[in-house]
């Protein structure tokens, strides 16, 4: 909700489930709210809940464009009003929700917990927007249903190009979904990105027909053997690349390598967790504290591409945790190819 004194929007309320803010939410805004989703719009009255996913359930909202792809869930979220204020709750343990809107700060709410009802905040007044960067391009946008026109927000400068390196190759628009359901896996947590028979499961395409859309892929991203690159290669490229909106991580500087190579040999192996620094110690022969400073300088190294991941850094991580799995995770111990 605006506060009274500046007019300014301000940054969303988190909560619990319910919708019991932890701070204070006064304000003017009452009504009625209109849900907006491509050219389509769903009301949201006061008491009303709509959930949202690749669901076609009756009353739900569904995201069309990520219907018979794999990274959106099929319940992604759930969005309420109460006493004039729209609340917004994460019920996918997949992936993130970040909530924005014109002049606050994103808040990213992370996937839901096992046994636990998912992180929420307050959508931001007079407008704000829902969506999961990880997940595709699709976005909620939630406001009044009747706009005021004194609650607008001041016109801003034309915006910018995208942040990130700049990259003429795009994604042909019929192809997005085969990116996006190769990358799955990754932005998921998993090692290596989806093959073959994973794709054809999950857009219920022949395998014959994946195989070309790979080559396709492969050539409109300049590979120079379209034909010979298979789903996990083509995940890699694409996820050192800005076409799917995805955070670009940078290879690993000459001086970490065989730090980073000690940290991650326990997950690379299929443990849960990277090496200890006495672990560290061991493989490169150093003192425990000398091996804790050079982890340390490995993880300063990464500490804001993990933080600018979506969803961020997980509850139960540690920050060197979250590198070493970030670098498993996009191949950067596996020579020059990664994302």
């Amino acid at each position: 909700m605006r506060d009274r004194g500046s007019g300014a929007a301000p940054a969303p309320v988190t909560g619990d489930a319910t919708g019991d803010s932890t701070g204070d939410s006064t304000g003017d805004c009452a009504g009625d709210f209109v849900i907006r989703y491509a050219d389509e719009t769903c009301p949201l009255a006061e008491g009303e809940r709509r959930r949202f996913g690749r669901s076609d359930a009756e009353h739900d909202i569904t995201v069309w464009e990520q219907v018979r792809g794999n990274t959106l869930s099929v319940v992604a979220g759930e969005l309420w009003c109460t006493e004039g204020q729209v609340w917004v709750r994460n019920l996918s343990s997949a992936h993130e929700l970040v909530v924005d809107g014109p002049g606050v700060v994103s808040t990213v709410l992370p996937p839901r917990e096992p046994d636990r009802p998912g992180h929420a905040c307050s959508v931001p007044w007079p407008q704000g927007s829902v969506h999961a960067p990880s997940t595709g391009s699709w976005r909620l946008d939630v406001g009044p249903a009747t706009p005021d026109p004194a609650l607008a927000p001041p016109p801003g400068p034309p915006p910018g190009p995208p942040p990130g390196p700049a990259d003429a190759r795009r994604v042909p628009r019929d192809l997005d979904p085969v990116a996006r359901a190769v990358c799955a896996p990754v932005l998921a947590g998993r090692r290596d990105g989806a093959g073959e028979e994973e794709v054809s499961v999950a857009l219920g395409l022949p395998r014959t027909t994946v195989r070309r859309h790979f080559a396709r892929l492969a050539d409109a991203l300049g590979c120079e053997d379209p034909s010979a690159v298979d789903g996990p290669q083509l995940a890699r490229v694409l996820l050192a690349s800005p076409v799917l909106g995805t955070v670009r991580v940078p290879d690993v500087p000459e001086q970490h390598r065989d730090v980073a190579e000690a940290v991650c040999a326990p997950l690379l192996r299929g443990a849960p967790g990277p090496a200890t620094y006495a672990e560290v110690a061991a493989v490169l022969g150093v003192s425990a504290r000398t091996a804790r400073r050079r982890v340390e300088a490995l993880v300063e190294e990464y500490a804001g591409t993990v933080r600018a991941l979506p969803g961020g850094l997980r509850p139960e991580d540690t920050l060197t945790a979250a590198v070493a799995r970030l670098l498993v995770h996009r191949g950067k111990l596996q020579g020059s190819a990664g994302g």
